[in-house]
């Protein structure tokens, strides 16, 4: 298997800010944190897009800083996305 798709949901945004005497501060980057999805209450028998993905990667963090202007303000706390996994060669 080369591929993985997992879902992940935002929990943390935080703005990278740099600074020096010569000018204000200028964020330059956010640092996203995601956790896999898990659904409370669990429906074991894969009712729903949630608990399908909850039951097969039940744990997962992933933290990553991002300085692509068109990415910075776009992600939001509670979003939820699917991360695809792909093997490098």
């Amino acid at each position: 298997m080369n591929t993985m798709i997992a879902k992940f949901q935002v929990m943390q945004v935080e703005d990278v800010n740099i600074a020096d005497a010569t000018r204000p501060p200028e964020l330059i980057a956010q640092r996203l944190t995601f956790q896999a999805v898990s659904e409370k209450p669990f429906h074991q028998d894969g009712t729903s897009d949630d608990s399908s993905f909850a039951k097969w990667t039940p744990d997962g963090k992933l933290t990553m800083t991002v300085n692509n202007p068109a990415l910075i303000g776009k992600l939001k706390v509670g979003e939820k996305y699917y991360l695809t996994f792909t093997k490098a060669d």
